[in-house]
């Protein structure tokens, strides 16, 4: 007789089984086995998700999960307005989840890949004050809608005009269907000639 996750692989490229960072067991499967056509091989897929349930786990595809370096798997799109997920993707493609970049033992090591970043955000609500930066007071929008034009660089253009040369680390606050509104830390650089 053969075992459940023989016979999975036998019908699809079985990857393996895993967590999901909400507890849930999961088969992760390569998709690209599967015929979309063949109504044959939807009605397996179909029987197939429904004996990996029957065993507790959900059948779920490559494509739809990342895993972290602690092997739990985050869903990699979001699947409603405002969800900013449960890992960020850092530096050279190191994946940290939610519960690393919040744990005050990896603050600063967070921060550093955040640290003067356009292109990254804390999406977290993370605080950074115990590093020495401090919440810059403006918020900013960004979007669809006339009016949603602010951009990071005009940001830290506005903060450093303010309070001379800074450390910006960028944070999203919230997102919509069409927008997104962020802010930032700024910890003033000391300049070493006044010393």
């Amino acid at each position: 007789m053969l075992t459940l996750n023989t016979y999975l692989e036998s019908k699809l490229d079985c990857v393996q089984l895993g967590t999901t960072y909400h507890g849930d067991n999961v088969i992760i499967a390569n998709w690209n086995r599967v015929e979309s056509d063949s109504e044959k091989n939807q009605k397996t897929t179909r029987r197939l998700g429904e004996i990996a349930k029957h065993y507790g786990f959900e059948l779920r595809y490559d494509d739809e999960l990342i895993s972290d370096d602690n092997g739990i798997y985050h869903e990699s799109q979001p699947s409603f307005y405002g969800d900013t997920g449960t890992y960020a993707l850092l530096g050279d493609c190191e994946i940290w989840s939610i519960d690393e970049c919040r744990d005050p033992a990896h603050l600063a090591d967070y921060a550093e890949r955040l640290i003067d970043c356009e292109s990254q955000a804390d999406r977290f609500g993370v605080d950074f004050s115990p590093l020495g930066f401090q919440r810059y007071g403006a918020q900013c929008e960004s979007g669809f809608h006339p009016g949603q034009t602010d951009t990071p660089e005009q940001l830290r253009a506005t903060i450093e005009r303010e309070h001379g040369d800074c450390e910006v680390i960028f944070a999203i606050d919230e997102t919509g269907q069409f927008d997104v509104h962020f802010g930032a830390w700024f910890k003033p650089v000391s300049n070493e000639s006044e010393s």
